[in-house]
């Protein structure tokens, strides 16, 4: 019985590892991260890809001259709202594990 309960223990203790903290910040940063970017590229002004399909632009130069640049500081801001939620992350993820 005393084997039992101190092994029992062990696994309790080594459940929330550090690979759980860091994927749990990881997935705060994700959403962040992810939810910018498909606004920027939702909000992209359909003006400007018709007039560079007009032009005759591929599909990769619409990409890299139109949504990639008017999507840039969208993306940004989610890295810098991320990188904070990342701290709040890891402190939940120290309290979890203690």
């Amino acid at each position: 019985m005393l084997n039992f309960t101190v092994t029992d223990a062990l696994i309790q203790r080594d459940t929330c590892s550090t690979g759980t903290k860091y994927s749990l910040a990881a997935l705060m940063v994700f959403f962040n991260v992810f939810f910018a970017t498909y606004n920027a590229i939702k909000n992209i002004d359909q003006k400007l890809i018709e007039s560079a399909t007009l032009l005759g632009a591929s599909k990769i130069q619409i990409l890299w001259y139109i949504v990639l640049p008017t999507s840039i500081p969208w993306i940004i801001t989610g890295i810098r709202i991320g990188a904070s939620i990342c701290m709040v992350g890891a402190i939940i993820g120290e309290y979890i594990g203690s």
